[in-house]
């Protein structure tokens, strides 16, 4: 499968770039199952792994210049 455009756009400035297509995982957008734990809603699970993983792994430096942490 070829990099999608905002994939090419990431990869000159970041060593990895992980690009989810909302689109491509077919997730629903909202629904009041999210309060229930509804089924539906454990698609999202896997995308709320990678998201939580991609902000601990960076230095707080970098996406929060005003925090001033070295």
């Amino acid at each position: 499968m070829s990099p999608s455009y905002l994939q090419t756009l990431a990869e000159p400035h970041f060593d990895k770039a992980t690009v989810l297509d909302l689109y491509q995982l077919n997730l629903p957008f909202w629904n009041e199952g999210v309060w229930q734990d509804s089924d539906e809603w454990n698609q999202w699970k896997p995308v709320a792994q990678i998201l939580k993983q991609s902000v601990t792994n960076v230095p707080t430096s970098t996406y929060m210049p005003e925090a001033n942490i070295p």
